[in-house]
Formats: structure tokens, C-alpha cells, sequence
């Protein structure tokens, strides 16, 4: 972020500070010159910024081709969270977006899918192919031995109704891991 804009927001700064290292959880507010007390205003930039990222609307003209485009389509949504969150990606038979929607939240290592609100949201809204995302804030985006019962298990739910699990994707700042592709992958932006 520029020195300029964060002084608009009340942060004297000594130089411009990368977007990305604000958004980091380790972020060290004095190697930028500023006092420990600018956290709270970073913290309300980050909630900010978090909150707009969640409202993104998901473009609904291309369809979903692989997990690179899968995981790029919601990386906005889970850059910089400290907690765990599920979200899911509807999509139609053509495997075009439907919508996106927040399912829960969690805490730093742990956070609940709940299974009958994705079923019951994919028939609602007509979806024949869902996408599930969740993140690691540890930046570690190997799935767990739980991540893999859950998704096996969601996949079984969704297949009572011909409604495919076309991924499950676990986003960390700079890397996702895709079930479609086995492993991980570099987060490619711009």
C-alpha cells in the first residue's frame, strides 16, 4: 500500500508497505516506523478490506475448467483470515457459477462442514456441481486425515442426488491444494 494512503487512514509511515505483508499475520508494524498501537487501525483496514473481499461477486459468464481458475475465484476470500472458514462454489451443468456462499467459520485449526446446508443450498439453487473451499491458516495446505473423510463424505451426500463434488479445494496465502489434482499448487495472480 502507498505511504500516501495509509496516512489518509491515519498511519504515519516511512515507506509504502506490500499489501501482502500487512495482510500477514506476523506483520511487524515497526519495521515500517509505526507504533504498536496502529494494529487496531490495521486490524479495521484488514476487516475492511476482508469484508469487501467476501462481497465479490463470482463471475458467472466463464465456466470452471480446473482447480487453478477454481482456487482463484475465491483466493480474495481467504487471503490473510487467522481462522479457518468454508465456503462453497455452486455451479450449473455447463460448470458455470451459480453463486458463492460462506457456509461457516471456524477457529485457527478447526472449523465444521455441514453437509445438509450444502445439499439442501445445491438443490435449492439448481446446482449440478459444487466446489468446497476451506483454508489453513497455518499455510500449510495438505489436507488433513479429517479433510478427507469430510470430503468423501460430502461427495457421497451430494452423489443421493446427482449433484457432482467436482473439487474441494484448501487455500493458504500462497498455495492450494486440490482433491482433483492430488497436490499442491503455487497461488498465480496477475
Amino acid at each position: 500500500m502507498l505511504k500516501r494512503t495509509l496516512e489518509a487512514v491515519g498511519l504515519r509511515t516511512i515507506s509504502d508497505i506490500p499489501a501482502q505483508e500487512i495482510f500477514s499475520s506476523d506483520f511487524n508494524p515497526e519495521k515500517y516506523g509505526l507504533k504498536s498501537s496502529a494494529l487496531k487501525k490495521i486490524n479495521m483496514l484488514r476487516d475492511f478490506v476482508a469484508e469487501y473481499n467476501r462481497e465479490i461477486p463470482v463471475d458467472r459468464s466463464k465456466p470452471v475448467q480446473n482447480s487453478e481458475q477454481a482456487a482463484d475465484l475465491l483466493y480474495d476470500t481467504f487471503r490473510g483470515l487467522a481462522h479457518e472458514e468454508v465456503w462453497v462454489l455452486y455451479l450449473n451443468r455447463a460448470n458455470k457459477p451459480i453463486s458463492k456462499e460462506s457456509i461457516g467459520e471456524g477457529c485457527l485449526d478447526t472449523v465444521i462442514i455441514d453437509r445438509r446446508k450444502i445439499v439442501r443450498t445445491a438443490l435449492n439453487k439448481n446446482a449440478t456441481g459444487v466446489i468446497l473451499y476451506h483454508n489453513h491458516p497455518s499455510g500449510n495446505p495438505n489436507p488433513s486425515a479429517s479433510d478427507v473423510q469430510e470430503t468423501e463424505k460430502l461427495r457421497n451426500a451430494l452423489q443421493v442426488f446427482e449433484i457432482s463434488l467436482l473439487d474441494h479445494v484448501i487455500m493458504t496465502d500462497s498455495k492450494y491444494y486440490a482433491f482433483s489434482d492430488e497436490k499442491c499448487n503455487d497461488i498465480r495472480r496477475g
